[in-house]
């Protein structure tokens, strides 16, 4: 089942008052309104953990310098 095979590999990061500052700032200077505080503070925080690769289904994160990884 889905479940079972893909939450064991997740990791849950909850952002402290610092990181939400850090995105609320860059949504704020970000030329494109239409990426989301949410957005920002997962990018701020794939930064900070060394992510590189995002399973996403916009181009914000490939605009943010994240590779896509493709759906099987």
């Amino acid at each position: 089942m889905f479940l079972d095979d893909f939450l064991p590999v997740v990791r849950i990061s909850w952002i402290d008052e610092s990181m939400h500052r850090v995105a609320t700032a860059a949504m704020l200077a970000s030329l494109n309104r239409g990426v989301s505080l949410v957005d920002h503070a997962s990018f701020v925080t794939m930064r900070e953990l060394g992510v590189q690769r995002a399973f996403a289904f916009d181009a914000d994160f490939e605009s943010q310098g994240f590779v896509l990884i493709a759906a099987p």
